[in-house]
């Protein structure tokens, strides 16, 4: 049996992979008899069972989930840490294990990734969340918001007004 890599991330050759191991093996086997299978594992990754898609659908909804319950419950005074809180609660009360609650406001809306402070919010400014989790080994992560949901972001706006 030959050892095998993925050779992603912008990898040329087995030889030119980061891991120790695959370092070792490449000076024992040499490089004929080692395969990559970057290919074969995106095309297995692509295609999702049924459970797969109940598992990223439940950890996407838990996100929102938390996004919704921080529009419900949002004030003025409420601090970023307070925010995160709130999102990363309802997560983990929907069994999902927060893997990033990344709240800014104000001056610190423009920082991408941050950790939540504890910057008190005020009237009129701009929060900008990122989140997700995972549920059962599943990531979520949101892209673009759909129609329906920018509706409800458009209430959002309001809640702070200026």
């Amino acid at each position: 049996m030959y050892p095998v890599f993925p050779l992603a991330h912008g990898w040329r050759s087995p030889s030119s992979a980061p891991w120790s191991s695959a370092r070792k093996s490449l000076k024992i086997l040499g490089e004929q008899r080692v395969v990559d299978v970057t290919n074969d594992l995106r095309t297995a990754r692509a295609r999702k069972t049924r459970g797969e898609i109940e598992r990223l659908r439940r950890a996407t909804s838990l996100v929102e989930n938390g996004l919704h319950s921080f529009i419900a419950n949002a004030r003025v005074g409420m601090t970023e840490i307070d925010i995160a809180a709130l999102i990363s609660g309802r997560i983990v009360a929907g069994g999902g294990v927060p893997r990033f609650v990344s709240v800014t406001s104000g001056s610190r809306s423009a920082l991408a990734d941050a950790y939540p402070s504890g910057r008190s919010v005020a009237a009129g400014e701009l929060i900008r969340i990122d989140a997700g989790c995972t549920f059962d080994g599943y990531w979520s992560d949101l892209g673009p918001p759909s129609s329906s949901e920018s509706r409800t972001l458009g209430r959002a706006r309001y809640i702070w007004p200026s």
